[in-house]
């Protein structure tokens, strides 16, 4: 069994708002996040390079700009 952190609570706590998640799911559930720290100003997605994750920010701010 895997050691769930604070994210991962957070994370289930958000969600709580709209779906219960039984705990038998939760655990296989939570494996697919991995819980990530960022620096100050730190670009997480570059221009053209390929995104596919989903972001929950349990602390802090997360900035989005488009370029076109």
């Amino acid at each position: 069994m895997i050691e769930l952190s604070s994210q991962h609570n957070q994370l289930r706590c958000a969600l709580s708002q709209w779906v219960n998640i039984p705990d038998e799911l939760w655990t296989p559930f939570a494996k697919i996040f991995t819980p990530r720290v960022f620096i100050e100003k730190e670009i997480v997605v570059d221009v053209n390079e390929p995104f596919d994750k989903i972001f929950f920010v349990s602390n802090g701010l997360l900035r989005i700009y488009y370029l076109s």
